[in-house]
């Protein structure tokens, strides 16, 4: 009976996952459409379009201490990077993009 159950759940379980993912397949692919039409759009007008960048970054650190000038020590800190193979997410401003 145990099992029955598990199985059940199981089975609608997945179906939600798959309905979640063509609704985000759908979301993906509209957006992609509509680069498509906004780049088009900017070629007719004669104008340059810019498609939006990245606003988030996810940081790892690869090097130790030894042979790392103060400067960069100072901004691994300022990130939160302070053992090897440390990572963590960063919003990527101005200043934040010079420090990588």
């Amino acid at each position: 009976k145990q099992w029955y159950q598990r199985r059940v759940r199981g089975a609608a379980r997945r179906k939600e996952i798959v309905k979640k993912t063509a609704k985000n397949y759908k979301q993906y692919e509209a957006a992609d459409i509509e680069e498509i039409r906004l780049n088009r759009e900017a070629k007719a007008n004669g104008t340059y379009y810019v498609p939006a960048e990245a606003s988030l970054a996810f940081v790892i650190r690869l090097r130790g201490v030894n042979n790392i000038p103060p400067k960069h020590r100072k901004i691994m800190k300022l990130m939160r990077l302070n053992q090897i193979y440390n990572g963590c997410f960063i919003k990527l401003y101005k200043a934040s993009k010079e420090m990588l």
